[in-house]
């Protein structure tokens, strides 16, 4: 699934989504909050980065966005769309250009889930991020101090896991229940 499809890529392979597309997989609703449709003046006017797509994964009273690499203009034009959601994927590794205050405030994550590599070279996570993260009440949780992670819901309470090499198991990090999520 693309924004854009890269070079090479078979069409039979392909699926590209855009604003407003909404598909289920296994009994998950997707809906499709960016990028902007190709005929958009905002395509041609956005970065590569304020292209990725933007999903909103809804299961039951479970809400999860999945952010890309999406900066603060794109966060200002989805902020009127969106509510409370149980976790947040933090845009492009938790640079400084993202999950600005105004968005956690509207979003009011329990969880941000960070994809970073250990010691990576941008410095991934920015600490002003993971300060605007905590101050919003989200626990950070980075793939870069935790390795892989896994989140688990029934669409009422969900779990955060990370697998542990040394026990070849998922181990529990954090959870919580939905009443108040939407």
């Amino acid at each position: 699934m693309f924004a854009e499809p890269p070079a090479g890529e078979l069409p039979e392979q392909r699926l590209t989504l855009s604003d407003g597309q909404t598909f289920f997989l296994s009994g998950v609703e997707h809906r499709v909050l960016n990028p902007p449709g190709k005929d958009d003046p905002a395509w041609t006017s956005s970065s590569a980065n304020n292209r990725s797509v933007v999903l909103l994964l809804v299961y039951g009273r479970f809400l999860l966005l999945l952010t890309g690499d999406i900066d603060r203009d794109v966060e200002r034009q989805l902020t009127s769309r969106l509510g409370r959601t149980a976790i947040l994927k933090v845009a492009h590794h938790r640079s400084r250009s993202s999950s600005s205050s105004e968005f956690l405030s509207r979003l009011r994550p329990r969880l941000g889930l960070i994809s970073a590599g250990r010691k990576n070279a941008f410095g991934h996570p920015a600490p002003a991020t993971l300060h605007r993260l905590r101050r919003a009440g989200a626990v950070p949780l980075s793939t870069g101090q935790w390795g892989s992670l896994r989140v688990r819901t029934d669409g009422t309470s969900w779990q955060a896991s990370h697998y542990r090499r040394e026990t070849e198991s998922l181990c529990p990090i954090t959870g919580g229940y939905l009443e108040e999520e939407r």
